[in-house]
């Protein structure tokens, strides 16, 4: 009888447990699923750079601003493709019907908010959407 007890403990034991863990795993793959999606939403303004200029590294190099003064078409093309991809996953999950931006719109917003500024974000957002292997599976 204790024996038929003992193990009545260890099963509901083991039943608490997992139903537990799955609660606290909730959140991060609810988590994990919405950047999947969200990734691979992302990856079409990518491929366009890549298209462009080769990579993205190629692309970096002529936006950075290190060698030289960054190439003002390269980084209103990246931040077009960026912003308008954003837009279009926007109208995807809200039902909006948001315009794409033109290239001359996106000159305007990179001078509103300073082109240093601008590329300094745009080309951490890059860097942080390309270096995890996770990211990019």
């Amino acid at each position: 009888m204790f024996s038929d007890e003992r193990s009545g403990i260890v099963a509901i034991t083991v039943v608490l447990f997992t139903i537990v863990t799955k609660l606290l795993m909730t959140p991060l793959t609810i988590k994990q699923q919405k950047f999947s999606k969200l990734s691979s939403l992302m990856n079409p303004e990518l491929q366009a750079i890549q298209k462009k200029y080769g990579s993205i590294e190629a692309w970096g190099k002529v936006t950075d601003g290190i060698d030289s003064e960054p190439d003002v078409e390269a980084v209103i093309f990246g931040f077009t493709e960026m912003l308008n991809e954003g837009i279009e996953i926007d109208n995807d999950e809200n039902g909006t019907d948001l315009k794409p931006l033109t290239a001359k719109q996106v000159g305007r917003i990179i001078t509103e908010v300073g082109m240093n500024n601008a590329l300094e974000k745009l080309q951490k957002t890059v860097v942080d959407s390309t270096q995890s292997a996770e990211k990019n599976a």
